[in-house]
Order: structure tokens, then sequence, then C-alpha cells
């Protein structure tokens, strides 16, 4: 019976998505102090490709976005915060200097929580790309479950 509670606890803070078979997709809810708590997004890329940072060019490829639903029991503090090993390198496709992440890469949001629980949602949009080809832009909905400590 432990076994199953603690399956089911940690299955309310962390969910996952996999779309085109090419990436997949880890979201998880981390308290921090006072009422703050980090939602990480959480990227495995399949090898030789590549997902684009959320700093690009307007004339480039689509940039990783990551867009909450407004929701009164929660206020977002700053932007998603890049973490993992990025390559700048000038695209022959694109014809301009791009940054990316192969193998993985994480992207933390900060956020205030003004309720005792809530479920934080939204979507991912991003694009990912290989050798001159690339797949169309892809959405993931998200949906993180955070609680207050205590």
């Amino acid at each position: 019976m432990k076994h199953l509670l603690l399956f089911f606890i940690l299955l309310s803070f962390e969910t996952s998505a996999q779309d085109c078979g090419l990436i997949a997709w880890r979201f998880v809810s981390v308290p921090g102090d006072s009422n703050e708590h980090s939602i990480i997004f959480s990227a495995t890329v399949a090898p030789g490709w590549h997902i684009f940072s959320q700093s690009i060019g307007e004339d480039g490829p689509l940039p990783t976005g990551i867009s909450f639903t407004p929701s009164s029991d929660f206020v977002l503090l700053g932007s998603p915060i890049e973490n993992g090993i990025s390559v700048k390198d000038f695209d022959e496709t694109f014809n301009m200097n791009l940054i990316y992440y192969s193998k993985s890469v994480s992207f933390t949001q900060r956020i205030k929580l003004y309720s005792g629980r809530t479920i934080v949602t939204g979507v991912i949009r991003y694009m990912l790309c290989a050798s001159g080809q690339c797949t169309p832009p892809q959405e993931v909905p998200f949906k993180v479950r955070v609680d207050a400590p205590g």
C-alpha cells in the first residue's frame, strides 16, 4: 500500500510528453523558498537532432517558447532560463548564427504560488533540425501540479 501511495504522489508532481518520436519531454515542480517553486521542462533529443534556443533572430527557425495559461493561483517570476550545453554555429539552411542544444536541455520557470495547490498548464512550442532537415513547428501541452510545502 505504501508503494502505491508513493507512486501516486510522484505521479502528481511529474508529467511527461513525447510527440514526434525525436524528443521526450519531462515536466516537474520543485519547491523553493516560501511560496516560490520552479517548474522544470526537460527535453531529451534524439541523436543527430537539435532543438533551438529561446533566443534566435527573427528570420530563422522557430525558437523554443513556453507559454502559460493565466491563473490567479500563481505569478511568473521572470522568464524561463535555459540550462544545457549550447552550441552557437552558423547554419547554412537559415543563413544565420543559431544557438541550439543537442542531446538535452532544460528550461526553468520560477513561479510564486498564491494558493495551497494549483495545476500549471500551457504549451511548449519548438522545432527540431538535423543535417539540413527540420520538423514542422511542434506544440506540446503541459500540465504540472504544484503544492505548497507542508
